[in-house]
């Protein structure tokens, strides 16, 4: 062991500490790759003017670089937040924003409600998300009631996700 511990030793000693060559750099030269092709534009929900049922709606898309620097191009429409709203509340979620939301968590839309007035400024739509637990059989008509209950409690879009596996069946 003491072999292993004076080699280490010894092989750290040759150069120069990467905190050493972090503090020489002193400027460096940011490289701008061009973008030939833009990233596709989204536009999220509709509001009433438009035919739909938002209150409001949200571009997104449409960049010519990289979403956290405007080095690379372009970024028309900034990047966006989504909060998940779940059905069924995982014992993996959690315990802070278990106590955060308390018993809003038990209610699809009182919870997107909750978070729109909470985190208003940051939160720009909701995401329902059906949770089919091993111990409780899902179905189709259940998701799209909660999907209608959230619509129903925020003006935000929605986008809807579900479950990424199978717990038998959900017809």
């Amino acid at each position: 062991m003491e072999t292993v511990v004076t080699a280490v030793a010894s092989s750290m000693k040759k150069g120069p500490l990467a905190s050493e060559r972090i503090e020489a750099v002193k400027a460096f030269e940011v490289k701008k790759e061009k973008c030939d092709v833009p990233i596709w534009t989204v536009k999220l929900g509709a509001t009433k003017a438009e035919g739909g049922t938002r209150g409001r709606s949200y571009t997104i898309g449409g960049a010519k670089g990289h979403a956290v620097s405007s080095v690379g191009g372009a970024i028309p429409n900034g990047p966006r937040v989504a909060m998940e709203v779940y059905d069924v509340i995982s014992e993996k979620y959690p315990a802070i924003l278990r106590e955060l939301y308390g018993p809003a968590l038990k209610n699809p839309a009182e919870n997107g409600q909750t978070l729109r007035r909470e985190i208003r400024r940051g939160i720009d739509r909701c995401a329902p998300r059906r949770h089919a637990s091993g111990t409780r059989k899902s179905h189709a008509g259940a998701g799209v009631e909660v999907v209608k209950s959230v619509l129903r409690a925020v003006d935000v879009p929605l986008i809807v996700t579900g479950h990424n596996y199978s717990t038998g069946s959900t017809t």
